[in-house]
Parts: structure tokens; sequence; C-alpha cells
């Protein structure tokens, strides 16, 4: 029985820190993903999204997603001490099929510099899938990992890696049951291939093979978002970054491939910005229940006709002091698309399970 599982950091951040067109980008972000899905012929069963914090959003896109046929949601990841965090976690899980159980820890002692004024933790989802009288349960995993390439930032995903594995195992899933991992890491898998393979090894994973065209999950050279969360202005590029969005006509920029900068031998949106590959859909190794062909993960670019979006440094300014950009792209991320294929045997008979 196959499992399609999509991982999309979605750049939702509060407007209070910085409005980035989040309402328009947003709410157009169920249909297209649908729409452009690079295995279309597969229906997607459950996505995992990162950087989910405006609620408000969330209720528009939980009945958007109801509409499309995923009636099954999980809360939004949130420390149940408030006061201990700016933000919520931002994971979200949204299901084609019924989800039986959901759970989540907070992630503590173990983030550093901004990333601790986000409740960063993992959102667990027991989900039974059924299909041609056989019913099969996954159980999800998904997490936002500690940003930046420091030392520090890499320490603190260890930790992180190593509280999520305990969370695992507090679950007490059976062997012969599937377990899937989604997330942002913060990893690049192309510049740091090996803090990769450690993260897997503490949680007793195996990145799946890379299939597809695009070789990146953020990438300035195609996404004038990228470098718009503050990496433009961390790496030292900002002017460069704001000449990118392209000539301010009627308060509205108009970034477009001829407005990109010099970065090397290409051109890029945000030239200080570095290519990487962050996102990933995973599944733990034995003795947990085995794919029975090579999963394949594959990144996409999730672009639709272009919009007018708000534009500006925060909510709190004053409407004359806020513009708009032209956009076609719905995150600074691109989703990526992973399809497993898990055996059915007489004990997977399609039977009732039990809601927690």
């Amino acid at each position: 029985m196959s499992m399609h599982v999509i991982q999309y950091n979605v750049f939702g951040r509060t407007e209070m820190l910085s409005v980035d067109g989040q309402i328009e980008r947003l709410k157009r972000i169920p249909e297209s993903l649908i729409a452009n899905s690079p295995n279309s012929f597969i229906p997607i069963d459950v996505i995992s999204f990162a950087e989910f914090f405006e609620q408000d959003q969330l209720e528009i896109m939980a009945e958007k997603f109801k509409e499309l046929g995923f009636p099954y949601s999980t809360r939004i990841l949130s420390d149940p001490e408030p006061l201990r965090s700016f933000t919520n976690g931002g994971v979200w899980i949204v299901s084609r099929w019924e989800i039986l159980k959901e759970a989540q820890i907070i992630y503590r002692n173990a983030c550093h510099y901004g990333d601790c004024l986000a409740a960063k933790g993992v959102k667990y989802a027991r989900i039974v899938k059924t299909e041609r009288g056989f019913s099969k349960v996954y159980n999800i995993f998904a997490t936002h990992l500690q940003a930046w390439s420091t030392e520090k930032a890499r320490d603190a995903r260890v930790k992180q890696a190593h509280q999520m594995r305990q969370f695992v195992k507090e679950q007490n899933i059976s062997t012969s049951e599937a377990i899937l991992f989604a997330g942002d890491f913060n990893v690049d898998n192309v510049s740091y291939p090996g803090e990769v393979r450690s993260l897997m090894e503490i949680l007793g994973s195996k990145v799946p093979f890379r299939i597809g065209v695009e070789k990146y999950t953020s990438d300035p050279r195609s996404n004038v978002l990228v470098g718009r969360d503050g990496a433009a202005s961390y790496d030292g590029c900002s002017k460069s970054y704001f000449a990118s969005w392209g000539q301010n006509e009627g308060n509205t920029y108009h970034p477009s491939d001829k407005t990109r900068q010099p970065c090397g031998k290409d051109y890029c949106y945000c030239p200080c910005c570095p290519k990487e590959w962050l996102d990933y859909v995973f599944h733990a190794q034995a003795p947990y229940l085995q794919p029975v062909v090579q999963p394949t993960i594959q990144a996409f670019t999730n672009k639709v006709q272009p919009f007018i979006a708000e534009w500006a440094g925060s909510s709190f300014l004053p409407e004359w002091m806020k513009g708009h950009i032209e956009l076609t792209d719905l995150s600074d991320h691109y989703p990526v698309s992973t399809v497993f294929t898990f055996p059915v045997s007489n004990f997977d008979v399609e039977k009732p399970y039990a809601v927690s």
C-alpha cells in the first residue's frame, strides 16, 4: 500500500515580524500542492507543514483542505507553557485519512539564538489508511529543527534529534508498523551530507533516493522569497536583494528573471543566499516495517499565476509605509514529495481502530 507524503515549509511567520504576503500566499497553497505535485498519478495522503504560525490562516487552510478531500488535521504544535515561547511551533499535519492519535513534545534546552522564540518540537499523528478492503497504520513524526550552520546550531540539532528519538520510543509503536519522519531539518544535504547522515543515524533512518530536476529546496536563482527571512541581511547582500525586486511602480515591485543580480556564474534574487536542500521525508529502518521498493524524494517548484501581495517591514507600520510585490512563489522553500510502498498482509484486513 502506498503512502504519499509532502513536506512543505510555508514561510508563514507572524506579520508582526514582517509582512511577506502571507495572506495571499497561504490561501493558494492547498490547490497548488495538488496541481503541482510531481507524483500526480498517486494521490497525496499526508501533508506536513513547517512555519505555519498564524492561527487565523490555519483555520482558513483547514477548511480549504476539507473541500479538497483532506478532512483530518492535527492541532498546531504549541507550547503547553505559553510564556516560554513567543510563537507556536509552526508544525501542522493534514491528512486524507483518519488520525487515530496525535501527540507532541516541545524541545527543551535545545535551541540557539532567535529559534528559542518558537516552540519547536515534534508533532505526532497516527494515521490509518484504508484502501481496497485493507487498512494500514502509518506513524508520522513532523518537526522543524534548529536553523543556521553555526557550531551552536549544529549542537542544538543533535539535542533535538535525540529528544525526537526518545519521543518515538515512548509511543511504543509495534515493529509491524511503519514510522515516517517529515520536516525542515535545516541541514543542507549538498554542503553538509555528513551532518544529515549523523542526524539520520540518531533517528534510526535513512534519506530516500533523490530524483527529479530540482536539486534544492531553497534556491535563490528562481525564488524571490529566498532571503526575505533575514538571510540577505545576515549574509551581507541586502542592497542587491532589494534591487532584485525590480522597479517600484505604483507602490508595487515586479521581480522577474531580468531583475536578478549576478551571483558567480548565475543570476540570483539573493546573491549571497546559498542553494540548499533542507527538507526531508524518510522512514525508520528495521526493526520497523520496511518499504518493499526504494523510496524516492523529489522537490518541486510550487509556482502559480502572478498575484499581488502586501510587502512591508511589519504589520505595525502605517498603511502609507506598506508596499506590494508581484509573486509567483508561495514560500521561500520548495515542497518535497516522497512516495513509500509498504507490504500488505492478512493482518491488514479492514477493521475498526480506536481513536485516542
